[in-house]
Formats: C-alpha cells, sequence, structure tokens
C-alpha cells in the first residue's frame, strides 16, 4: 500500500514510517501541509496520515483541500493524528472530511492494525471500482446495441433521426450543406419469397456494408428508416457529391450480382436510390429534406428502378 505520511516533527514521522514500511509499505513523507498538497499532484496513495498542529496550514485545512481536488485523490482516506483527545477535535477532524482519528503517541501494535484495516477497506474499494467501470461498460455496450440494426449493425431509425437533428444543426450553424439518400432494395420481398429470408438477410447485409464504405467520416451516418430500407447521411457534400455517392453505391450493389429470378428490373439484386440536398436556413427543417429524399425516391422507382433521382427542389437553391 502507499501511504502519504504527513507530520511536521521529524522524529515522529521516522517512527512512524519505520513501522510502515516494516510491513512493507510505500511511504512518502511530507512535513507540511503545503507539501502534502503539492505531492498529491503526481501522487496517488492509497492513505494519508495527516497531523493536525502543522506550522502554516494546518491539518483540517489540508483535509479539507485533499477533498476539494478531483477524483480518485478527493476520496483516499484520511486519518488523522493528534494529542489532542477531545472530542471537539474529534468531531472537527471528521468534519473536515477525515475517516479516522488517531490519538499521539501511536503505539506500534494500533499503527499496524489500523494499517491492516485500510489494506482491506482498498481492497473492497479497488473491486468496486473495478465493477463500476464494468457495469459502464456494459451500459454504454447496451446504449450502443439499442442504437443499432441487429441485421446490418446501422443505426435503428430513432438513432439516424437523432443523428439527423444533430447534423442538421451543424449544418445550420456553419452554413453548409447536408445531403440525404433514400434507398430501397428493388423488389426485395420477391426476391425473398424466391431465395428465403435467410439469402435476403445476406443480401441486405451486404448492401449494407457497400454504403459503410461510402461513409468514410465519423460525421457521415447509415441507418434504417420506415419509408426505405436504407437512409446515409452527408453533411458537408452538395449536389455534385452527393449524385456521385448515390451512383457509386447504386452501380457496387448491382456489381455485386446477386441473382434476382423475381425482378422485372434486372437478372440481379438492385436498388433505388432517391437524393435531396438543402443547405438549412432554419432549425426545423429536417422533416423536408427526409420529405424531398422520399419523393426522389419515389420518382426513382417511377422511373424504372435500378437508378438514382435527385429530387429538382435541391438544384433550385
Amino acid at each position: 500500500m502507499k501511504i502519504l505520511l504527513v507530520d511536521d516533527s521529524p522524529t515522529t514521522r521516522r517512527i512512524q514510517a519505520i513501522s510502515m514500511r516494516g510491513m512493507g509499505h510505500v511511504v512518502i513523507e511530507a512535513e507540511s501541509g503545503e507539501e502534502a498538497l503539492q505531492a498529491l499532484d503526481h501522487l496517488q496513495p492509497d492513505a494519508i496520515f495527516l497531523d493536525i498542529e502543522m506550522p502554516g496550514m494546518n491539518g483540517y485545512e489540508t483535509a479539507i483541500d485533499i477533498r476539494a481536488l478531483d477524483e480518485p485523490v478527493s476520496s483516499v482516506p484520511i486519518i488523522f493524528l493528534s494529542s489532542n483527545s477531545e472530542i471537539e477535535a474529534v468531531r472537527r477532524a471528521i468534519a473536515s472530511g477525515g475517516d479516522d482519528y488517531l490519538v499521539k503517541p501511536v503505539d506500534e501494535p494500533r499503527l499496524l492494525a489500523k494499517i491492516a484495516g485500510l489494506e482491506r477497506h482498498t481492497a473492497v474499494r479497488t473491486q468496486l471500482a473495478a465493477m463500476q467501470r464494468e457495469l459502464n461498460t456494459l451500459r454504454a455496450s447496451a446504449r450502443d446495441n439499442a442504437s443499432l440494426d441487429p441485421l446490418t449493425g446501422c443505426l435503428t431509425q430513432d438513432a439516424f433521426i437523432a443523428q439527423l437533428g444533430h447534423l442538421w444543426q451543424d449544418a445550420l450553424r456553419i452554413h453548409q450543406p447536408i445531403s440525404l439518400l433514400m434507398i430501397d432494395v428493388d423488389a426485395l420481398g420477391a426476391y425473398n419469397d424466391a431465395l428465403g429470408h435467410d439469402a435476403g438477410d445476406a443480401a441486405v447485409r451486404a448492401i449494407a456494408e457497400v454504403m459503410c464504405q461510402e461513409a468514410k467520416r465519423p460525421s457521415d451516418a447509415i441507418g434504417r428508416t420506415e419509408h426505405a430500407d436504407f437512409a446515409a447521411l452527408f453533411p458537408g457534400i452538395d449536389v455534385n457529391g452527393a449524385v456521385e455517392i448515390a451512383e457509386r453505391i447504386r452501380s457496387t450493389v448491382h456489381e455485386l450480382g446477386f441473382p434476382h429470378p423475381s425482378s422485372d428490373t434486372a437478372q440481379h439484386l438492385t436498388i433505388s436510390i432517391g437524393i435531396a440536398v438543402i443547405v438549412p436556413e432554419s432549425t426545423n427543417g429536417s422533416r423536408r429534406l427526409l420529405d424531398e429524399a422520399n419523393r426522389a425516391l419515389f420518382d426513382a422507382k417511377d422511373a424504372g428502378r435500378n437508378c438514382a433521382l435527385l429530387n429538382p427542389m435541391s438544384l433550385m437553391r
């Protein structure tokens, strides 16, 4: 265990340090409250033994300042050492942030028993901290899993809409365009009927991977929506860039070559894409971006599918 021993008396420090080191502990000595606080800038002790009657900053003041530091230093156990056995001194020590109070002179058996108790306390505290970290990791993982579509790993609809709201506000603040692609797998129901849902799921996962390869930046987002099989957000991408991305996605999916025995569009699985691009001018316009991309997707299907069409409104701004 690492112990910070704070006492202005060299003799007292030496006697106590010898006993502590004899138990195998690492002891760092400080002769004042100020020196102790300086040591805590770069030291994480397991316990602090703190004298009360010291010139300059006394033990009470030192303890208060320690408790005001950042975690984990602020929660280190503090054991006050004092020749004052009056109850008021004990109360003040505890009120200042102390965990225990030993009356000097402290005999070696009592000191070693106190340290042994602190060792058990430290072990429990370490175990609890590890359990808390594990719990936090599990909670974060659960939140992430709740935000991801289990089939594709893309954002769920709720998570995607939330991300659209964040990206819309960012684009509004810096006055940059935001592009949205709505993507449907052509005749996916017929594909599932002909080849089975396992084959359909495999094809959907492959298409999701194609789109994720285009969403290379941290700000890009791919998700599932109720109006289309997929949606893709590309902040900072203008009309020309959005059309190029959409055409690359469409072409790559076509080249995957998943045979589609029930398609009226092509011999292989294809997708249709609707594109909309807006430079936000108000805080509540993201719904319009969704509507325009959905309208363009409808037009792409109406045009025979296996194509990417831009909403004409995107060219009129």
